[in-house]
């Protein structure tokens, strides 16, 4: 499984709202699904790299790779980021 050409460079940024920005802490581990049409879903490794005025940047750590289905991730630790891309990130690192 492999990501989108356009997503290969490590790196990808979101916008994300005020009320979002509580859920990212710079240096937390999670991974992005990306549920892109025409395309089997999947998801990377990714981290927080850094939080901007006007969004998030996640540096992308692993390979794609085939991910357990969304409903098996607590809804309390996902985040949609677009309509095509959902942050999930592990209890533990979740800081309310």
């Amino acid at each position: 499984m492999e990501l989108p050409d356009k997503y290969r460079e490590g790196w990808i940024k979101f916008a994300v709202g005020e009320t979002s920005r509580a859920a990212f802490t710079e240096g937390t581990k999670g991974r992005l699904y990306f549920l892109v049409p025409y395309l089997r879903p999947g998801a990377v490794d990714a981290s927080v790299w850094r939080l901007d005025g006007d969004g998030v940047v996640f540096r992308l750590d692993g390979p794609a790779v085939a991910p357990p289905p969304l409903a098996a991730v607590s809804k309390a630790h996902q985040l949609q980021l677009s309509g095509q891309w959902v942050w999930v990130w592990p209890r533990e690192a979740h800081r309310s």
